[in-house]
């Protein structure tokens, strides 16, 4: 028996074509691309790409164009084709030659496309649920199945996600509540429809360009050009196994399936027998039209997201952008390219927030605990000396960083600093669960918590006393956006508030010459009173984070 080989994911970004494109790895060996239905992401191919690599492939999972991490693309009424020629454009930016090519659903629609359009570069084709839709099937799903996505000022939008994720798992079509739709399927875990709720936030309006190409997708027109080599399955519960034997498959060897397993092992004696070429090492990313690369740091299933520029040939040393709980990169988006061309800077995503890989077992509570796993992620990404400024929790960080010799010098904007009797309130309070339930509450919690922040300070004490000053109308999208990143980080967004409110500021606090205070303009934690706990100079921020750049182009300078 072979020894039991431990795979690991590596995630990456590519730029193609000026498009942002995120993907998943697993193994080594020949390449196979494997492309998941919607609308969900590249997260969904975890299974059957194990199951792959373990068998001796390297299985690359892109999250196609619009879903997941990746850019949309730019194209009006995008096709088949033209989702099947991105996929083609990627391939050539990882360098792959020959490769095998694996779709599910929707994905299984763009594979077949690509396999049919460039023979010469898919060395086998393997589709889960390839549809051939009749002519009134197609019109039932084009009028009626991909309803507009907006964020609505209530969360409303947010109860009809999670119907609809419900849906899709009991009625196909989902919006056709009829005995003749009816599946037979289990209902979905809570955590199974919860992730494919994230997945379609990530998608957001875009879900419907990959979902309108594959409900155009006509399965005799792209077989009868199939020259590739080729198995067409679905599993025998699956609504798109009875495509199998329309008209479209005529002539075309098809195979249903009682188990995952029957099937994931048909795909492989399939691709060994027609094997792509040996994928190359991954490439690093190349950096955006704004200067800036993507990328994680650390271990599998717990490394860190990073975003910024290190390579600029300033000589300042380094600076290391955290931002607050339950947040993400997205604080320092506006400031981020204009600050590193003066000086090297990246934003980490804290550990479970953002684009971290999510730590549901084990999400970090102390301030210590964060501040190690950032140590770590600045090690490996080589930075000897470096900087660290933090928004709110991320200043605490920034702190703990200069305390213990890890950060040169460091600076919080605004100040997070609970009193030790509010601190049990606080924690109990300001980040109750966001973990699935089976009516979906958490996302509309999110929701009202993320409008509730920008009314009241702490959000759950909602009277005059604690109110917050409006500076500009309060926008759905702006609080949707919010709710999407408390969302994301989940349980790590309440270990991080624990941190947050245990954190002892006052008496951990460096010394002033080697740390900086800023107040943000409209902050509720940027108040007189707030920042008069430290008896340190206090510089002034705009509201505006676009505005942050010069000053934090100078953090550590003159400091020492």
């Amino acid at each position: 028996m072979a020894p039991h080989r431990e795979i690991s994911t590596h995630r990456a970004y590519a730029l193609v074509n000026g498009r942002r494109v995120h993907y998943r790895r697993w193994g080594s060996g020949p390449a196979i691309l494997a492309l998941h239905g919607s609308p969900q992401s590249s997260r969904c191919m975890e299974a059957i790409g194990r199951r792959l690599a373990t068998a001796g492939f390297c299985v690359i999972a892109p999250d196609t164009p619009g879903n997941g991490l990746s850019s949309p693309l730019t194209v009006t009424d995008a096709t088949t084709a033209d989702f099947a020629e991105a996929l083609l454009e990627l391939a050539d930016e990882l360098q792959l030659g020959r490769f095998g090519v694996y779709g599910f659903h929707t994905g299984a629609t763009i594979a077949c496309a690509l396999a049919a359009r460039h023979p010469e570069r898919v060395s086998a084709l393997a589709c889960d649920g390839l549809p051939d839709w009749s002519d009134a099937e197609r019109q039932l799903l084009l009028e009626g199945y991909l309803p507009r996505f907006e964020p609505n000022w209530d969360g409303s939008h947010l109860c009809w996600l999670w119907a609809r994720v419900e849906e899709q798992t009991v009625f196909f079509p989902w919006h056709m509540a009829k005995p003749e739709y009816r599946m037979h399927y289990d209902v979905s875990p809570m955590p199974h429809l919860h992730g494919n709720a994230l997945d379609f936030l990530e998608s957001g309006d875009n879900y419907r360009m990959p979902y309108h190409a594959a409900f155009t997708f006509k399965a005799g027109d792209w077989l009868s050009a199939l020259t590739t080599p080729h198995l067409f399955a679905a599993m025998e519960l699956d609504p798109l196994a009875a495509h199998l034997q329309r008209p479209g498959f005529n002539g075309v060897a098809t195979r249903a399936f009682s188990t995952p397993e029957a099937m994931h092992l048909a795909f492989i004696s399939l691709f060994n027998e027609q094997p792509g070429d040996p994928a190359p090492a991954p490439i690093y990313p190349r950096a955006d039209a704004f200067g800036l690369s993507r990328g994680w740091v650390g271990e599998d299933r717990r490394a860190l997201a990073w975003v910024g520029n290190l390579t600029t040939a300033s000589v300042q040393r380094p600076l290391v952008l955290l931002h607050g709980a339950g947040g993400s990169q997205r604080s320092f988006s506006d400031c981020l390219a204009e600050l590193t061309k003066q000086r090297p800077a990246i934003a980490v995503e804290l550990p479970g927030h953002g684009d971290s890989d999510r730590r549901q077992d084990d999400a970090p509570s102390s301030v210590a605990a964060i501040g190690r796993e950032i140590a770590l992620a600045c090690q490996r990404l080589g930075l000897t000396e470096y900087d660290v400024a933090g928004l709110h929790l991320g200043g605490q960080v920034a702190a703990w960083l200069v305390n213990e010799g890890h950060a040169v010098t460091g600076a919080s904007l605004g100040l997070s600093a609970v009193d030790a009797a509010e601190r049990d309130d606080w924690a109990s309070n300001y980040a109750p669960s966001l973990e699935p339930e089976f009516d979906g509450a958490q996302l509309v919690r999110a929701f009202r918590i993320a409008r509730w922040e920008r009314l009241f300070y702490p959000w759950f004490k909602r009277n005059r006393s604690y109110l917050v000053e409006l500076s500009s109308d309060l926008q759905p999208a702006d609080v949707h956006r919010r709710a999407v990143e408390l969302l994301r980080a989940g349980p790590c967004w309440q270990g991080a508030v624990t941190a947050e409110a245990e954190f002892d500021l006052i008496s951990q606090s460096p010394p002033p010459a080697k740390f900086k205070l800023f107040a943000v303009d409209g902050d509720p934690r940027s108040t007189a009173a707030q920042m008069g706990r430290l008896q340190y100079p206090v510089a002034r921020l705009s509201e505006q984070s676009s505005h942050w750049a010069k000053p934090l182009a100078a953090l550590g300078y003159p400091l020492k």
